[in-house]
């Protein structure tokens, strides 16, 4: 699953980690669950949570984040 929305993330200054980190708030930020239990049809991961900077297809002129194999979707606020 490829989550643009964290070109947003970028955008407020959460920063970009290495494809092998797991994404994780900024200090004083909230993480909220989007499902509290089970994801809508969710299927079991077949590999771990991966991140990495996309750099040759800037948002709004900036590199931004993609997040694959996301299995617990949350919303940062």
């Amino acid at each position: 699953m490829k989550l643009s929305l964290f070109a947003l993330g970028l955008a407020l200054g959460i920063p970009v980690l290495s494809a092998a980190a797991v994404w994780q708030p900024q200090a004083g930020h909230r993480q909220i669950s989007l499902w509290p239990k089970t994801p809508p049809d969710a299927r079991p991961n077949q590999a771990p949570e991966t991140m990495d900077g996309v750099t040759d297809d800037p948002v709004a002129g900036k590199p931004w984040t993609e997040v694959k194999n996301v299995s617990q979707p949350t919303m940062t606020v």
